[in-house]
């Protein structure tokens, strides 16, 4: 290119005139790109470890979540699992002399009745376990309250469905256990043992409904309560 000067011939990227010495505006021009671009690419690598500074950030936070929640997870499981194991059932020996024992030796352990008839001696096992719980101030979850229920009902269900009939001495024993337990101990009334005795047709389901349970739970807890004051 020729210079605006002088006229001399000026290399476009030159940013004076070899000739006057005048400044090339051309040249001025290329030199502030070059410079420019010098400028990005020194700030290039800040700008670069800004972003992975923010990725990095973000990666170990989202680990760090996944860790909570995978903590939280394993927590709930082992909180779970021992209050399982606190409640399982063991090898529970009624205190001697107590009604507990006293239920256990007659219905439980005495030979001429147990017979597992009619699911009558995992009844007796329940009701044992609540007596020997509740005579030593534990607490009885409402699960052990509705297994004695539920139990009940079916071995009601079983005497009432059985073919052939039981003869009267062993059915005459499973009354017992069911009105020694709910009456004798609880203080049930007659009118509160009705959902335990057959139907207007004379026959019992082993199907309760939830809220008939409920309700049948319930009033354990209130002669619970009346037996403790």
């Amino acid at each position: 290119m020729k210079c605006t000067f002088c006229g001399g011939d000026v290399d476009a990227q030159m940013t004076r005139c070899p000739f006057c010495g005048k400044e090339n505006p051309a040249g001025l021009a290329f030199q502030e790109q070059v410079e420019a671009k010098k400028k990005r690419n020194r700030e290039l690598p800040r700008f670069i470890l800004k972003l992975e500074e923010k990725e990095i950030k973000r990666k170990l936070l989202t680990r760090i979540n996944i860790a909570l929640v995978v903590l939280n997870v394993i927590l709930l499981v082992g909180s779970f699992g021992l209050y399982l194991l606190s409640d399982i059932k063991t090898e529970r020996v009624p205190k001697s002399g107590s009604i507990a024992e006293q239920f256990e030796n007659e219905f439980y352990y005495n030979e001429e009745y147990r017979s597992g008839f009619y699911h009558a001696d995992e009844l007796v096992e329940y009701i044992v376990d609540f007596m020997e719980r509740f005579e030593n101030g534990e607490e009885v979850k409402d699960y052990r309250l509705e297994s004695i229920v539920e139990g009940t009902n079916r071995v009601v269900s079983d005497l009432l469905k059985a073919d052939p009939k039981p003869d009267s001495a062993k059915q005459q024993r499973i009354e017992e256990i069911i009105r020694g337990f709910y009456q004798g101990y609880l203080g049930f009334t007659e009118e509160e043992m009705a959902p335990f005795g057959p139907d207007e047709n004379g026959e019992k389901s082993t199907y309760l409904k939830q809220e008939e349970i409920d309700k049948l739970v319930g009033l354990m807890r209130q002669k619970m309560g009346e037996m403790k004051q």
